[in-house]
């Protein structure tokens, strides 16, 4: 591994959440209304998602982030990746997925999925990633979660 990943415990990332937040805002801005910063924070607080940290090995700089959650199938469950962002995304996206699969390995989970837009398809593809189903959305009325 090039880059250093780590996963910091609940706590740890809530309490370094300003520090990533600013690395995922940009994808969530990406989810249609789905999701806020603020969401997040509390799902990694009750332990509903996990983060994920990239650091340059050299400078221990972040540079990366990404955000999990375990999601349950009938006969399988899997490492859903929900947000991802950073600086430098090509230099560290084997590292970190390899960190996936690892943890998928030892977490009994059967595969790695990404919720992203289309250009992840070609980005991930030499990583083994291929394209599962489409999801369509088709917005119907304004909905405001105060």
């Amino acid at each position: 591994m090039h880059y250093i990943i780590a996963q910091p415990t609940a706590e740890e990332a809530c309490q370094a959440f300003f520090s990533i937040q600013s690395l995922l805002i940009p994808a969530i801005e990406e989810s249609h209304g789905e999701m806020e910063i603020n969401d997040l924070f509390n799902m990694i607080q009750a332990h509903m998602a996990k983060i994920w940290l990239v650091f340059e090995r050299d400078s221990k700089k972040l540079v990366g982030a990404a955000a999990t959650e375990t999601t349950e199938y009938p006969r399988h469950s899997n490492l859903r990746v929900t947000f991802m962002g950073g600086c430098g995304m090509l230099e560290w996206q084997d590292d970190l997925d390899e960190a996936f699969c690892i943890y998928c390995e030892e977490h009994n989970l059967a595969n790695v999925e990404v919720v992203g837009r289309k250009g992840f398809q070609k980005v991930l593809a030499p990583l083994g990633y291929e394209p599962a189903y489409t999801v369509l959305l088709k917005s119907v009325k304004e909905v405001y979660c105060g």
